[in-house]
C-alpha cells in the first residue's frame, strides 16, 4: 500500500490521490475518477475557491462512454430508467462532448432529477473552478442565477443564518467577478 501511494504523490505539490474505478450503472466501461487521500492547503480566494496541492472536491467517478457521473453507491432500477433518458439526452450528450465542467453537469442531473436547489447550488460555484478562462464568464451567470435562487428559497426557511449570508458573500463575489460592481456592492451592503 505504501508503494502505491507513493506512486500517485506528487512530492513538489504535496497531494496524494489513488485511482478509483466502478461499475457504470449506465452501461459501458467503468467509470473512472480521483480519490484525494490527502492534500496542502495554501490559501483560499474569495469565491471559497481553496489553494495548494488539489484541495478542490472531486467529480463523481465518469462513465468513459456517455458521461455519467456515479454520484452514490447504488441506483434503484426507476431512477436508472429516469437518468438514462437525460444522461443519453441530446442536451446532456452535448454538454459532456463540449466538455462542460462535471460539477456543472452534475447539477443538471440534480436539476433533472428534481432535487431542492439549496442541495446542489454549490455545484454551480464549483463549475466556475474547473471551467476554461474562456468560458468562466458562461458558467459564472449560470452560478448567480442559481445562487440568486437559493436567496430566495433560503429566505422562507432560516434555518441555517451562516449559510444564508455565505450565499450572500458568494453571490457579491460572483457579481464582482463578471464586472456587474452594482449588484456586487448590493450584496455586500446587505
Amino acid at each position: 500500500l505504501f508503494i502505491n501511494l507513493l506512486f500517485f504523490t506528487n512530492n513538489f505539490a504535496n497531494a496524494v490521490e489513488a485511482p478509483i474505478e466502478v461499475e457504470c450503472p449506465l452501461g459501458g466501461s467503468n467509470a473512472k475518477g480521483w480519490e484525494v487521500l490527502g492534500s496542502f492547503q495554501s490559501g483560499m480566494g474569495l469565491d471559497g475557491r481553496r489553494y495548494g496541492a488539489h484541495v478542490q472536491p472531486n467529480p463523481p467517478p465518469e462513465c468513459p462512454d456517455n458521461g455519467f457521473l456515479v454520484y452514490k453507491k447504488n441506483f434503484s432500477e426507476s431512477e436508472l430508467i429516469q437518468l438514462r433518458k437525460y444522461i443519453f439526452s441530446e442536451e446532456y450528450q452535448s454538454m459532456w462532448k463540449n466538455t462542460a465542467p462535471a460539477f456543472y453537469r452534475l447539477a443538471k442531473i440534480y436539476e433533472y432529477e428534481g432535487k431542492p436547489l439549496v442541495d446542489y447550488y454549490y455545484h454551480y460555484l464549483i463549475a466556475t473552478w474547473e471551467s476554461s478562462v474562456k468560458k468562466y464568464h458562461y458558467y459564472a451567470l449560470e452560478a448567480i442565477e442559481a445562487f440568486k435562487k437559493t436567496i430566495d428559497t433560503m429566505q422562507s426557511d432560516l434555518s441555517s443564518e451562516t449559510q444564508f449570508v455565505e450565499v450572500h458573500y458568494l453571490l457579491a463575489e460572483l457579481y464582482r467577478r463578471v464586472g456587474d460592481f452594482e449588484n456586487a456592492r448590493k450584496e455586500l451592503q446587505w
